[in-house]
């Protein structure tokens, strides 16, 4: 397959630590002359993210808008973009141009109108605790629903026509990617050769900056069911995510830090709404670090 004929755009607001590391991952693999189209849009930067973009991939389109909002980069891009499907990705994950290519080939091939990969997390420089978090995430029915987690996901172009602009909100795959049907959408784990592929996220590195974090998608995703409610949004309750916490193999010691900081995440998501700040962007800086 060629892999000229979809477009990866890549929303940056701050980002130069780790744009260069995004980029080269789209990058390697391919010989030159055979890449997509991939359109960075820094956003609100005080930072070179632009430049550092320049130099790290000369081929790439940068776009800069002085407003930070990353549903607004997502949309300039999709304004810019020439092909279908359309990749969003974040721009402190790290895709292979193989993975990228996967993901619209079986969108192509099956006729979906929304993929994602699966999340394969750096854990390196996390402590204990977060280690936990993420060995009993990978299990949860959720994390292969398809609705965000790896901070890259395609959409068709029929897809990206019915549901318009982004719109000023937390979650922006969690929104794009509940716009579709449950049986448009994909988790692709191989592409056409059956090779595994993988996003790469790193999470943060700390207890408390993964609860932030955790508090910050809960916002996200209870902004789109107030806002943008449909019938793909299920919502577990707290029974069956305990159960499903220590029915899928996960070790008592891993599912008890899996709860405690999910019912963290809850006490702080609520004390920022009591504060009428729920719906500010909040980031992790521990994953950022060069």
């Amino acid at each position: 397959m060629s892999t000229d004929n979809f477009s990866v755009i890549i929303p940056a607001h701050n980002e130069a630590n780790v744009i260069s590391r995004c980029l080269n991952a789209v990058y390697s693999g391919k010989p030159s002359g055979d890449y997509p189209e991939v359109i960075v849009v820094a956003n609100g930067c005080s930072d070179d993210t632009a430049q550092v973009a320049r130099n790290a991939a000369p081929l790439a389109t940068i776009l800069e808008l002085k407003r930070s909002s990353k549903t607004s980069a997502m949309n300039a891009g999709r304004e810019r973009a020439s092909y279908f499907p359309q990749v969003f990705l974040d721009a402190d994950v790290e895709c292979s141009l193989a993975a990228l290519g996967a993901l619209c080939e079986a969108l192509r091939e099956e006729k979906g109108h929304a993929a994602s990969l699966p999340a394969q997390f750096d854990l390196s420089r996390a402590s204990w605790p977060v280690r936990a978090y993420y060995r009993v995430w990978i299990r949860q029915p959720y994390a292969k629903r398809v609705l965000g987690g790896s901070g890259c996901f395609a959409i068709s172009k029929e897809a990206l026509e019915e549901i318009g602009p982004f719109p000023e909100v937390i979650a922006d795959d969690f929104w794009a990617l509940s716009r579709v049907a449950d049986d448009q959408r994909m988790l692709v784990t191989k592409d056409s050769n059956g090779n595994s592929v993988v996003s790469y996220v790193t999470p943060p590195s700390s207890m408390l900056e993964q609860i932030q974090v955790e508090a910050r998608r809960r916002l996200g995703s209870d902004q789109i069911r107030q806002q943008f409610p449909n019938q793909q949004l299920v919502q577990a309750s707290g029974s069956s995510l305990v159960k499903s916490a220590f029915a899928n193999g996960s070790s008592p010691w891993d599912a008890t830090a899996f709860l405690g900081m999910k019912f963290a995440s809850l006490l702080l998501s609520r004390w920022r709404k009591l504060r009428g700040n729920e719906h500010s962007w909040v980031r992790d800086e521990s994953s950022r670090q060069k």
